[in-house]
């Protein structure tokens, strides 16, 4: 009885140590821009600085010392990296669309000004046409406009006018 004891939790023991493998991981490498050392800008931000005038004065710690006027420099911002990557390389895209046929594509802008520049002109005549007065009525209704007496293109009708 007692060896069961001792052999049933071994059994156990070893039974747990079965796993499943472990996922096979792939590592895919990243190709890496190397910046050349001079451009200092490109790799780290500089540190900030601020010059304060500070004017004569004394020590608050003791009050038997005095400062003259100087220039206090202090470092608002250290110096720290450049976490921001480096613009890539234009790279073509992967699907690559053709360019639509020439029939679906919209017009150049010059060709849309001149189209609509014709059609426009189309309207305009069309609307002086159907607007548009005889000769002899405009002839009227500019003299009247000056101010002149109606003015008669056949001389029997300017006489019994008259």
């Amino acid at each position: 009885m007692k060896s069961l004891f001792l052999i049933l939790p071994a059994a156990c023991l070893l039974t747990g140590c079965v796993h499943q493998p472990f996922p096979t991981v792939f590592i895919r490498e990243v190709p890496v821009q190397v910046t050349s050392s001079n451009r200092l800008d490109v790799i780290r931000f500089p540190a900030s600085y601020h010059a304060y005038t500070i004017g004569r004065r004394t020590d608050p710690a003791n009050p038997g010392f005095m400062h003259e006027a100087h220039i206090l420099y202090v470092r608002e911002a250290s110096d720290r990296w450049n976490l921001q990557p480096p613009a890539a390389p234009a790279q073509p895209p992967l699907n690559p669309v053709a360019a639509p046929e020439a029939a679906f594509a919209p017009l150049p802008l010059d060709q849309q000004l001149r189209t609509e520049l014709q059609e426009q002109r189309r309207v305009s005549q069309a609307l002086q046409e159907q607007t548009a007065l005889p000769a002899g009525r405009r002839s009227l209704r500019a003299h009247r406009a000056q101010g002149r007496r109606a003015f008669h293109p056949d001389p029997a009708t300017a006489a019994t006018t008259r």
